[in-house]
């Protein structure tokens, strides 16, 4: 529940300063109960933000489990990283985003 409403949050600051849908479709959040780690997606439809059911990503019993968890990390992160940043700052605003985050 935590994570829908930060994610929500997330998303809402984004359309607030520009972020079109198809910049920013959802916002990812990986949520960990016990064992099990779990992607949920938060997108937002007509006067509502949504939160979709659990994917099922791995779990930390085992060791290859715990390398299948470790991997998703890593590709959300090189995603992130070099495909969405890129879209959503587009160059416009690196510099002032890059100081608000450095803070």
């Amino acid at each position: 529940m935590q994570a829908a409403v930060v994610g929500g949050a997330i998303l809402l600051k984004a359309r607030q300063i520009g972020a079109s849908i198809d910049v920013v479709p959802c916002v990812p959040a990986v949520v960990a109960i016990g064992s099990s780690w779990y992607l949920h997606l938060i997108y937002d439809e007509p006067d509502v933000i949504v939160t979709s059911t659990p994917w099922f990503i791995g779990d930390t019993v085992t060791f290859l489990g715990t390398l299948k968890v470790v991997l998703f990390i890593e590709r959300l992160r090189a995603y992130a990283q070099d495909t969405w940043w890129q879209k959503f700052v587009n160059g416009s605003c690196c510099d002032l985003l890059e100081k608000c985050l450095g803070e």
